[in-house]
């Protein structure tokens, strides 16, 4: 149509916790989900699931979701928001693959070892730690 003009809603987001026309329907996230201001759908933090995302990880599934699955072995937890193994006793590795039933128990295990995180932070722990841990991104004599 030539010369009409258009009065378009300004669409702006809701104050947290609610969504919807006017901002007039509550929010059901839970867990500091992030709720959608127009559609109220629950964007679930790392390590949770679920329509509210009040449903945590089952034991080896992580992530966002909960959609990755763990690859630990040899009885290790992991993590339910990085995917992260936390290996048992006797065994180490990204995925805690490695046995250390080869090694003698020595003083080389309380050695002081940095470890670099995937973070940037890095730390001095005993090697007999460093050996347990999945995570690091890498070790080196320090």
């Amino acid at each position: 149509m030539l010369g009409a003009s258009c009065v378009c809603p300004v669409l702006l987001a809701c104050a947290r916790g609610s969504y919807g026309q006017n901002c007039m329907n509550p929010c059901r996230c839970r867990s500091d989900a992030v709720c959608d201001h127009v559609s109220g759908h629950c964007q679930c933090r790392m390590g949770f699931s679920g329509d509210q995302c009040d449903v945590p990880c089952d034991r080896g599934h992580y992530g966002p979701g909960c959609v990755e699955s763990c690859d630990c072995l040899n009885a290790a937890a992991c993590d339910a928001v990085t995917g992260c193994c936390d290996c048992t006793s006797g065994w180490y590795g990204q995925h805690c693959q490695l046995g250390t039933s080869h090694m003698r128990e020595s003083t080389t295990t309380h050695w002081p070892v940095m470890v670099a995180w995937s973070s940037g932070i890095t730390e001095r722990r005993p090697l007999a730690d460093v050996l347990s841990l999945s995570c690091a991104r890498s070790v080196a004599d320090g």
